[in-house]
């Protein structure tokens, strides 16, 4: 049996092995067998499988969490999360929190598919709520919206999907999604798709040849509201981003800004908006730059700590909210990645891993910067927004006010992403 100082050390270990920083020890799957064969007791009949939010609290409780903080991790009350552990151990037979650590690290890999569906050869029914919950996603084929239908359409939810091709929605309607196909700045349409949902996953499109973006924002804002409004949904998660706090010079997170005071004004309908940080995604727009001219470079100065996201990461945070729907009012919520990040340094990172270790990040002027925009196929309006939005980084307007903590720390690194960037790299 291990001493009293062992269940800190296994769950050192677990944490380290749950986050792929390394392989489990021999000693630790020692402790594995010895307690898999002591202490658990038998699964109850039928084997239930643990769900989705379940899952979370698990993953949390093994990095070494505590109630108080995964409750903060998942904007939960600290009692939802006993509550949940008292679940967690009926269906994994176990009695302890080091016993929970442990089974997250027997399933490490196949945890999230063994859990929410069920044994090989078992399909798992979904629950009344899970029949009932149906949650419409905007922007289904984009960086944020696809991995959230993913995650919802795994739990057994009912998923609506959104976007203007009914070709790309295809792949999410052959996984069991419902596809509503129309225009973002189409209220009617809105509307009818938001329609019955028990909560919505919003927000503003891309639209890089607009004449006047901030104009197009302001339409599909308002659109987006009134299909609220009209439809009469309850929970609404908004794609928002550091920033909105400021009502201008911040570029087309100015337009968010107004969102959130558009979502602000609705009675009776509970708002999360999530503010995350800048995009990683962002990086592979200079992989161009990188092969024809040896260098990295943008107008946002080299030597600025910047946090920065994974849009992954952003997904996962919605898709939870939009399952527990458990937040009340207008609430915001910033994600700030996992640590903040230099242009200088993430160039670094870029660097090493695609081959040229002597990568140099260079700051461009802020007019050629505009003008290299245009040159992209990017209209002359929205290559002004990204330049001011630029400007805005610089000078440190565009600024995390919550400050980093536990619950706005999420956990893909830049490092594990530049892989990522190193294969579209090689593949261009």
């Amino acid at each position: 049996m291990p001493s009293s100082s062992e269940p800190e050390r296994i769950l050192k270990a677990i944490r380290a092995v749950t986050s792929g920083e390394i392989a489990a020890a021999p000693w630790l799957a020692a402790v594995l067998n010895q307690e898999s064969g002591r202490s658990r007791r038998p699964r109850p009949a039928g084997d239930q499988p643990v769900t989705a939010r379940e899952l979370e609290v698990i993953s949390l409780v093994a990095e070494g969490l505590s109630n108080k903080e995964v409750a903060r991790r998942l904007g939960i009350r600290e009692q939802t999360v006993k509550n949940h552990l008292v679940q967690i151990s009926k269906k994994l037979g176990v009695s302890s929190r080091l016993e929970i650590g442990l089974e997250a690290v027997r399933h490490h890999v196949a945890v999230r598919r063994r859990f929410l569906k069920g044994r090989a050869g078992h399909h798992r029914q979904p629950s009344k709520r899970e029949e009932k919950t149906m949650i419409a996603v905007m922007g289904a084929t984009g960086n944020t919206g696809g991995v959230i239908s993913e995650r919802l359409l795994e739990s057994g939810a009912g998923v609506r999907v959104l976007g203007r091709s009914a070709d790309k929605l295809a792949a999410l309607v052959e996984k069991g999604a419902e596809a509503a196909v129309g225009e973002a700045s189409d209220a009617g349409y809105l509307a009818s798709a938001f329609r019955g949902a028990d909560a919505v996953y919003t927000l503003i499109p891309p639209n890089l040849q607009a004449d006047d973006y901030s104009a197009f924002q302001d339409r599909a804002g308002e659109a987006i509201t009134q299909a609220i409004r009209e439809s009469g949904v309850r929970h609404v998660v908004f794609l928002s981003s550091i920033g909105a706090d400021q009502p201008e010079g911040t570029g087309p997170i100015a337009g968010l800004y107004r969102q959130e005071g558009r979502l602000r004004s609705l009675e009776g309908v509970n708002v999360l908006a999530l503010r995350p940080a800048y995009f990683f995604e962002n990086h592979l727009y200079t992989l161009g730059l990188i092969q024809h001219q040896g260098i990295n470079g943008g107008a946002i100065a080299p030597d600025v700590p910047m946090a920065m996201i994974a849009t992954c990461d952003i997904a996962e945070a919605a898709a939870r909210e939009l399952l527990a729907r458990d937040s009340s009012g207008f609430t915001v919520r910033e994600l700030l990645g996992p640590r903040d990040l230099t242009m200088a340094e993430a160039t670094r990172i870029i660097g090493k891993k695609i081959g040229k270790p002597d990568l140099q990040y260079v700051q461009f002027p802020y007019g050629e910067f505009e003008a290299s925009l245009t040159q992209m196929g990017l209209s002359g309006s929205v290559a002004g927004l990204t330049t001011e939005m630029a400007r805005a980084f610089n000078d440190g307007k565009i600024r995390s006010l919550e400050g980093r903590s536990p619950a706005n720390t999420t956990l893909t690194s830049f490092e594990a992403f530049a892989d990522v960037l190193a294969q579209a790299y090689q593949a261009a």
